[in-house]
């Protein structure tokens, strides 16, 4: 099943544009049959950049680390012009809330060390394929295991927000898409973070509720 490279969510290979951002989609490759994958070289392995969907399973952090992590919030998205948006991985720790961009070439750089490394185990094309789509929606989970301050200073977008600056978090379900009996509609979530001066609103295409509950803790 192919995704739009833009919103992430499935698509039929027959469509033009996205039912969801508008994206105009190109064609979708097809992998080779499995017989001839033992030679397929890495530049002939697609790097694909879907966006991550929200996990079902709770998260678990580690707790060795100096500033402990509490929870990892994944892939909030902050819609921006045109149907564009920056996804962030929202890290939470005992004192702090750490917002770190997720860009394209992180991805692409994941993906590319996962199709490598299945490479060097001499596993086929489709089970490379696999390992990337795995690299690129799972990449938030590095961050339950890295220091707080480095996650931080990862990228010069990230920035934190104190714990006590909290007021609230809480989840809404909400839907977006066209009026009438058969339009297409999408179910998102909005995740709202009020602190003493701001409110921050991420959206997520997976239900965070518990997550940003066992994050924010008394505050939801």
């Amino acid at each position: 099943m192919p995704f739009c490279s833009n919103c992430g969510i499935p698509v039929e290979a027959t469509q033009k544009f996205c039912p969801s951002c508008g994206t105009k989609l190109g064609p979708v490759p097809t992998p080779p049959p499995q017989a001839t994958q033992t030679n397929t070289s890495a530049a002939s392995v697609p790097i694909l950049t879907p966006v991550p969907q929200m996990p079902v399973a709770p998260v678990t952090v580690s707790s060795s680390l100096t500033e402990r992590i509490v929870a990892v919030v994944p892939n909030l998205k902050k819609p921006k012009s045109f149907g564009r948006w920056d996804t962030y991985n929202l890290i939470v720790t005992e004192r702090r809330c750490i917002f770190a961009l997720l860009t394209s070439d992180m991805l692409n750089r994941a993906i590319k060390e996962a199709n490598e490394r299945g490479k060097s185990q001499g596993k086929g094309f489709m089970d490379r394929w696999g390992d990337q789509l795995q690299a690129s929606m799972g990449y938030w989970k590095q961050y339950e295991s890295i220091e707080p301050e480095k996650a931080l200073r990862e990228n010069k977008e990230n920035f934190s927000v104190d714990l006590s600056a909290v007021k609230s978090a809480y989840v809404n379900r909400k839907e977006k898409g066209g009026q009438g009996r058969n339009a297409i509609k999408i179910h998102y979530w909005e995740v709202v973070i009020e602190t003493r001066s701001d409110k921050l609103k991420y959206e997520s295409d997976g239900d965070p509720s518990n997550a940003v509950a066992r994050a924010f803790g008394g505050r939801t």
